[in-house]
């Protein structure tokens, strides 16, 4: 879109910063020319037209160049760079006859782009104006909303009088300027730091001037290069300082950029990465304060809660001093407990009061420190050592009873790195809490007593390895794992546990527990249910069952009678079902002859079932059945209701097959005791549990382990039941 603005002898302002590439100047003006009829461009015009020319019929006439009427004539004119991108046009026009003065005048303006031997139009509008005098030009001039990229412009006049074209201009988008540069977002007071003009684009793409300001100081640069290394030096205060750079190009367009920088006493490092990750050790790496050099870093690492405060049993050995005093007759290593942090006090609890005077040692029994008692509590404050380990020494009556000691840690390493030269530094820290999540901070000190501390980098260090696998000797009552290739000094524990079984406890009674089906097509055929007597004693079953389907979507109900029945078919009252005991009642031509003494049957063969019935157990009225049926699932029998014999010929049977299969349920596991692993990994179990009749598994989950971190478990059988005698009735 062209967006007219009409102005009489007047220049438009544009919307956009805009370069006046081109401008006829007065070459189409004829100031020698009387005639009218002088042709513009033509072998009598003498004057130098730069580059205009004309197609058709154009006059040559001291106000201007004067296009024929009805578009006889164009007054055309190629650029001479070839395309360029048209953001504005200015054209002046005039009326030299002053007939033609407050008539209606229209001018054709097009903009041509051209290409080997031909020429396409890009933009043509025909601008309807007048004049008022003859003295004056009108100056039509505008912008458009997208730049033109054209290599040409053809001006002529469609309408039916004649005006003059005095002097045409145009103008090209140019794009803005713009400088990449770094200003340091922080600095210490006094320092000096690095100011980077990476790159200086857009505008003319010449740059002829430079300068940097901050404060009163003001530096000039020269942009020509398109770049530029300057410096800054902070201010003696505390501030935020703005740091402002102005660029001029060759067209005299100045353009100006802002930043920002912290001026602080301190600085603080940056960019903490942490690498080669392991479950006590890493690699810390962090960028030094820009312009700054501290004397000094000191690494922090810290474990959430930064204090805790840990409880643990003692069950030491003891030996008798010369002086009848009850000493430990070994140190007591409280690294296992303190995870590589400080112990910063200890608190000692013992049991039954027996003690008047207890003294302790952290240097193996060189030198002595007496505790002070405070209500059955001995306060070691102020504990601090290297190897971490302690001797007690007890003046008391008898030995000591439970010992109870409270170790309070503080959770924080610290660490001293010596700054150097460079950009960056790194240190690998070793010896850090196992298996831990940790946040580390750097603190840059300097020389003059300031300091800064960094952001916060939280780091999750690597699980323990776990045992790598285990094998069980069931002969000798023993298990061994492989340890984990690894430096770390590790021990191991494995926590056996027993699955037990437990009886059932759904409510006593006789329930409906299964309905088998056979399926042809999208029918489905009853061909047997299990009875399950639930309760303690034996249920006589006396008489005929119903098993009623009701349709879930229709409300139909169907019934089918199950009778009590001997070996031979024959009707026998009462048959008797034992507590925990299954009958299956199975359609006769379905039912195995080796079957017989625990299935019955039905003489009405089950159609058309499908499991959008409901299914429900009745004896007479009352209903029977208070469990969901479970559709083709296994029937558990008593262990004893069939013999060996009957196995047999059961697991030969082509219509039914049987495995082991309890009723029981088991609870949760029971733990039944934490064996310690040794060197070799070998782990005798013996002695930790006997088998009843109840046992249905024993396991272990075996973990290496260090301090207070442990691994991923490695979970193992060491003993497990076989099924108990049960049936699984599947009819073929």
């Amino acid at each position: 879109m062209f967006r007219r603005l009409f102005y009489l002898c007047a220049l438009f302002l544009l919307p956009l910063r805009l370069l006046a590439d081109g401008s006829s100047g007065d070459v189409l003006l004829s100031p020698d020319y009387t005639s009218y009829n002088k042709k513009f461009g033509g072998s009598s015009d003498t004057y130098d037209r730069d580059g205009w020319y004309a197609t058709g019929t154009v006059y040559a006439r001291q106000t201007g160049a004067a296009p024929a009427k009805s578009s006889a004539g164009t007054l055309c004119y190629d650029f001479p760079n070839g395309a360029e991108s048209i953001s504005s046009l200015s054209i002046s026009c005039g009326t030299a006859s002053s007939s033609n003065v407050s008539k209606s005048l229209a001018l054709d303006v097009v903009l041509v782009k051209a290409s080997s031997d031909t020429e396409e139009t890009v933009f043509s509008e025909t601008i309807s104006f007048s004049t008022t005098s003859t003295s004056e030009n009108v100056t039509i001039s505008g912008t458009f909303d997208t730049p033109i990229e054209a290599t040409g412009l053809r001006l002529s006049n469609s309408g039916d009088k004649l005006f003059e074209i005095a002097s045409v201009s145009w103008s090209s988008a140019v794009p803005k300027l713009e400088v990449d540069w770094y200003v340091p977002t922080s600095l210490r007071i006094g320092a000096t730091a690095a100011v980077t003009v990476n790159a200086i684009t857009g505008g003319s793409g010449e740059y002829v001037s430079g300068t940097l300001s901050y404060n009163d100081d003001t530096t000039t640069f020269d942009p020509s290069g398109g770049g530029a290394e300057l410096s800054l030096t902070a201010p003696t205060s505390s501030q935020e300082l703005t740091v402002t750079l102005t660029v001029t190009d060759s067209y005299g367009t100045t353009a100006t950029f802002t930043k920002t920088c912290n001026i602080v006493a301190a600085l603080a490092p940056s960019n903490l990465t942490a690498s080669d990750i392991d479950c006590n050790s890493l690699t810390l790496s962090w960028k030094m304060p820009m312009g700054a050099t501290p004397s000094h870093y000191v690494v922090t690492a810290s474990q959430s809660p930064e204090v805790v405060t840990l409880e643990r049993t003692l069950q030491p050995t003891w030996s008798v001093t010369e002086n009848g005093d009850f000493q430990t007759s070994k140190p007591i290593d409280l690294t296992q407990w303190s995870n590589g942090f400080k112990i910063t006090s200890l608190l000692l609890e013992v049991a039954d009061n027996v003690a008047t005077e207890l003294s302790i040692s952290t240097d193996g029994g060189e030198t002595w420190k007496t505790v002070p008692f405070l209500a059955s509590q001995f306060l070691c404050g102020g504990f601090s050592t290297g190897n971490q380990s302690l001797l007690l020494r007890f003046t008391a009556a008898s030995v000591p009873g439970k010992l109870t000691l409270y170790l309070t840690l503080s959770r924080t390493l610290e660490t001293e790195i010596i700054a150097n030269d460079g950009q960056a530094l790194s240190v690998f820290l070793d010896d850090l809490p196992t298996a831990a999540t940790l946040d580390f901070t750097v603190t840059a000190r300097y020389a003059d007593g300031s300091s800064a501390l960094s952001s916060v980098l939280t780091v999750e260090m690597s699980p323990l390895p776990p045992f790598t696998a285990v094998s069980i000797n069931t002969r000798y009552k023993r298990f061994m794992l492989t340890w984990p290739e690894t430096e770390l000094e590790l021990t191991g524990e494995a926590n056996v546990y027993a699955d037990l079984a437990t009886e059932h406890n759904t409510p006593s009674g006789l329930y409906l527990t299964r309905v088998y089906f056979t399926k042809g097509g999208n029918r489905y055929t009853s061909k047997a249910i299990a009875l399950t007597n639930l309760s303690k004693k034996t249920i006589a079953l006396d008489g005929t069952y119903t098993l009623k389907a009701i349709k879930s979507d229709t409300g139909s109900t169907r019934t089918w009678d199950f009778s009590v029945t001997d070996n031979e078919g024959n009707a026998t009252y009462p048959y008797t079902l034992a507590s925990g005991e299954d009958l299956i009642i199975a359609h006769a031509s379905y039912t195995p002859k080796d079957l017989r003494a625990d299935v019955v049957t039905t003489n009405k063969l089950i159609l058309n079932f499908t499991d959008a019935w409901e299914l429900s157990l009745y004896k007479g009225d009352t209903l029977q059945n208070a469990l969901t049926p479970q559709v083709n699932a296994v029937v558990r029998l008593a262990e004893d209701s069939l013999t060996d014999t009957e196995v047999t010929a059961i697991e030969s049977d082509t219509c039914v097959d049987a495995l082991y299969d309890t009723w029981a349920t088991l609870e949760a596991s029971t733990l039944l005791g934490t064996l310690s692993v040794n060197e070799s990994g070998q782990v005798p179990y013996s002695s930790l549990f006997t088998i009843t009749d109840q046992t249905r598994k024993i396991w272990g989950e075996a973990y290496t382990k260090r301090a207070d971190a442990i691994s991923q478990p490695l979970t193992f059988t060491l003993w497990e039941a076989a099924s108990n005698p049960g049936l699984r009735f599947r009819l073929r």
